[in-house]
């Protein structure tokens, strides 16, 4: 369900931003009465989640069964990310930030003059390495920004009997595990973890309790990446692991890392989509709230944010594929990939010197683990690779990224 077909949301947005904060203090307040057996009325709106019951003191538990399910079932948001229930105290507070969320996002009315001004970045520097860390096994990195179908890409990947393409492992971006969990924690994006626990759960048969335990084991010993890379590839049996993580690409120092860490060097899968496509996913999934702790676009409005997005990853991306050997590395795009999928992946298949699987063709009839955004879905669509033929965005985009968009073969009317 969207906005545009949510009665509620219809309702709440026709009012002014202050009338509507009421309305949504009593929908909350009957949900947490239902939830924990008290009477509606008698519920501060105002008092710390913590004092309405002591299971709501743990933002996850509040986000996953408090307030993420009646935003997107009752406001159509599409996503309502952990970091922003981490903002709320309670629930008058949460009511003033959705009263909020449902203003009309401003158009800028100039183009961007600085992409590289991300003032809000705030993460931990990667330390350098004396040498090469000498992990072994095949290793892969799918390079692109995130809503560029890097998901669906990975999951295709992952239906091949010599891949295994897990969700997002975040571990480039890190020294060690200590320092990464850390920075998630400060950042409010312990979703981080989702790759790692089902890596644990699928390559190493742990329950996802224990998986949970395993990583909270790993950072308190400050275990280096290098080494939890190692463990990964001791179960990989001769097949590639590979890598989806798109926030690498915000760092280029992550990208960098890559190269110091393993014994025979990466192969990288560039997957690009045309910008419009991109940003126009990047403000229906609600990316400026969820990505700001990440790439530092909080102070910026959420067209722009989502413009530097695209282009700051893709630039990097391009920056660093440019220093390799144009063996180890290949581009592919989403809308190749939708046109014509047998072809994209043969070419994958070819660069990493395996024979095509016909199962990577549709990961919803092959039985692929379909997780993260992929949930929702039940198959492929492949209208999308014309989906941003109708979805200019509205403000003037910057010299860069037109430089960039011309570079990449994506035309910009």
């Amino acid at each position: 369900m969207t906005q545009a077909n949510c009665p509620l949301a219809a309702q709440l947005k026709a009012l002014p931003r202050d009338q509507r904060v009421p309305l949504i203090e009593r929908a909350f307040s009957e949900r947490v009465a239902a939830m924990f057996g008290v009477k509606a009325e008698s519920i501060d709106v105002d008092a710390p989640f913590p004092k309405l019951a002591p299971a709501l003191r743990d933002v996850s538990m509040r986000w996953s069964g408090l307030i993420e399910p009646w935003v997107k079932e009752c406001l159509g948001f599409r996503h309502f990310h952990l970091y922003e229930a981490s903002l709320s105290g309670s629930i008058g507070e949460l009511a003033r930030y959705l009263a909020g969320e449902l203003e009309p996002i401003p158009v800028p009315t100039a183009p961007l003059e600085n992409l590289d001004d991300c003032s809000d970045w705030g993460w931990s520097a990667l330390q350098p390495l004396a040498r090469n860390a000498g992990v072994p096994g095949k290793m892969a990195v799918v390079l692109g920004a995130g809503r560029s179908g890097t998901s669906l890409f990975r999951t295709m990947l992952t239906c091949h009997d010599q891949v295994y393409a897990p969700n997002e492992l975040h571990l480039l971006s890190f020294n060690d595990m200590g320092q990464r969990r850390d920075d998630m924690q400060r950042h409010w994006q312990q979703w981080m973890d989702i790759g790692l626990i089902e890596t644990l759960r699928v390559e190493f048969g742990m329950s996802h309790w224990d998986a949970i335990l395993e990583l909270k084991k790993l950072a308190a010993e400050a275990l280096p990446v290098a080494e939890v890379y190692a463990r990964i590839q001791s179960r990989m049996a001769g097949r590639w692991l590979v890598d989806k993580t798109p926030a690498y690409a915000r760092n280029p120092d992550c990208l960098i890392r890559a190269e110091q860490l393993f014994a025979d060097p990466p192969k990288y899968l560039f997957l690009t989509r045309h910008p419009y496509a991109v940003m126009d996913s990047f403000i229906k999934s609600r990316f400026y709230r969820f990505s700001g702790p990440i790439w530092g676009f909080n102070s910026r409005n959420p067209w722009q944010a989502a413009e530097m997005y695209w282009t700051v990853t893709n630039r990097n991306i391009l920056s660093f594929l440019k220093t390799l050997p144009v063996e180890r590395w290949a581009r592919f795009t989403y809308e190749g990939l939708m046109q014509d999928s047998d072809n994209v992946l043969g070419e994958v298949c070819r660069l990493l010197s395996l024979p095509y699987d016909e199962r990577m063709r549709d990961p919803f009839q092959s039985g692929a683990s379909i997780t993260g955004f992929l949930a929702d879905r039940n198959r492929v669509d492949y209208s999308l690779a014309d989906a941003w033929r109708d979805k200019r965005p509205p403000h003037p985009l910057s010299r860069l990224t037109r430089e960039i968009a011309d570079e990449l073969g994506y035309p910009l009317s």
